[in-house]
Parts: structure tokens; C-alpha cells; sequence
């Protein structure tokens, strides 16, 4: 099972990359070390029709863009961005495949913030889209939250999923702990179930490579649509 064994590998070395950050005095580098792990992560590991930025959600109208997003995973094919080269990057919204939140740990703040965030990139205007989406897909983006520690419960998490998703759209996942996932019951509803997975006591290594499971067939459920560009200019 290689792609098993990679995964696990390569969760052991986010968490030895979690334990040298927490030697980083300042509050918001040792944050940045922390995403930069799961985001080379990503680049490395996605397939090469996913780009992987870090910065802003911009609508394709109005003046206000997205609060800063950690990971943005968007469509690297067709979807132009501003700011490649930069630390920052400005991702338009009809390119946008998920948002993931990378915290330390994930605790009632964590989730707060998320809920703010996440409600925020939910209302920005999004232009019509020129055709119907494929039969059984969504127009996402979807919703990640992530964390090398969990300290709230497993029920704040998955409160915290059935309170801010549409259509099974956000996931929970600790990398010490396991993850919030979607299951469908047999009356054919949906509902968020937290599985457990890593344990450090007995030497479990799969939470990354059930989020990244996951992540993949999420991805593949996306369907950004056909834009009309000269939307993105506004009214003359």
C-alpha cells in the first residue's frame, strides 16, 4: 500500500515540523510555519489542474474581497490570479475549488473564527454561470478547517459542521485526533460523524491520508462552471 504508506509518512513529518515550530517565539510565524507545511503539502502532492495559493477571495463584483485565506485551492488551468510571484495571492471566486484554515489548535476560537470566515466567503456575488453543472456535482468551494491539536470536543466540531455548511460543504480535521466527516445514513439523509484515526499512543498515522482521501473526491464533485469574463469588468 504505498500510497497508504506515503500518506503516513508524510503526516509524521508535518507533526515533527509542528513540534520544531513551537520553539518559534513570534505568534505569527510560528502560525506561518504551520500552514506552509500542509500547503507544500498539497503543491507537491495534488494533481497539476489544482493550484495551491494563500491570500484572498475576490468576487467578480463589488469592492470588498475575502478576509485572508491560509490555503486556496483553485483551478491553476483556466482561472487567472493576481499576485503568483507574490506572498499574497487575489484568487477570483469562480475559481475556486476549497478554502482550508490551517490552525495550531483547534479549540472554540479556532471554530469561531472559522464560522466567521467561512459565512463571509459564503455571501460574496458570484456571477451566473452560462450553463447547467454536470448532473450530481456542486459549484463549491468547499471548507476545510485543520489543526495539529485538538482541544475542543469532537461535538463542537461537528456542531460546528451542520451549523455553517450547505450540501456536506465543510470538514473538520485534526492531525492528532482524527476528523468531522459526511456519511449518508440508509433513509438516504446526510450527517456529520467525527472519525477517529491518528492516535500518537499507539503509533496511527492516518488522519492526512484520510483528509487527503477525502479532499480528492471532494475535488472531483466540483463543478466551477462557465464563466463570462467580461462580467469580471463590470457594467458599461
Amino acid at each position: 500500500m504505498i500510497f497508504a504508506a506515503y500518506l503516513a509518512q508524510y503526516e509524521k513529518l508535518l507533526q515533527q515540523k509542528y513540534n520544531v515550530s513551537t520553539t518559534i517565539c513570534h505568534k505569527g510565524e510560528r502560525g506561518r510555519q504551520r500552514e506552509n507545511g500542509l500547503a507544500m503539502f498539497l503543491r507537491e502532492t495534488l494533481p497539476a489542474a489544482y493550484g495551491v495559493a494563500t491570500g484572498e477571495v475576490i468576487p467578480y463584483m463589488g469592492a470588498s474581497a475575502s478576509p485572508q485565506c491560509d490555503i486556496i485551492i483553485y483551478d491553476k488551468l483556466r482561472m487567472p490570479i493576481f499576485g503568483t510571484s507574490e506572498p499574497v495571492q487575489q484568487v477570483p471566486l469562480e475559481g475556486v475549488y476549497a478554502i482550508i484554515e490551517t490552525k495550531s489548535v483547534l479549540d472554540s476560537k479556532a471554530i469561531a473564527d472559522a464560522i466567521d470566515k467561512f459565512r463571509k466567503i459564503k455571501n460574496l456575488p458570484r456571477c451566473k454561470n452560462k450553463k447547467p453543472l454536470r448532473k450530481g456535482s456542486q459549484r463549491g468551494p468547499l471548507f476545510w478547517l485543520f489543526g495539529y491539536r485538538l482541544s475542543a470536543s469532537t461535538t463542537a466540531c461537528i456542531d460546528f459542521m451542520r451549523e455553517i455548511s450547505d450540501s456536506a460543504d465543510v470538514g473538520v480535521a485534526a492531525l492528532d485526533k482524527g476528523l468531522g466527516i459526511w456519511v449518508e445514513m440508509p433513509q438516504g439523509s446526510i450527517t456529520a460523524v467525527w472519525m477517529n484515526t491518528s492516535d500518537e499512543k499507539d503509533d496511527f498515522h492516518e488522519t492526512l491520508a484520510y483528509f487527503f482521501a477525502g479532499l480528492l473526491n471532494e475535488l472531483e464533485t466540483i463543478d466551477l462552471g462557465t464563466r463570462n469574463y467580461f462580467e469580471f469588468l463590470g457594467d458599461k
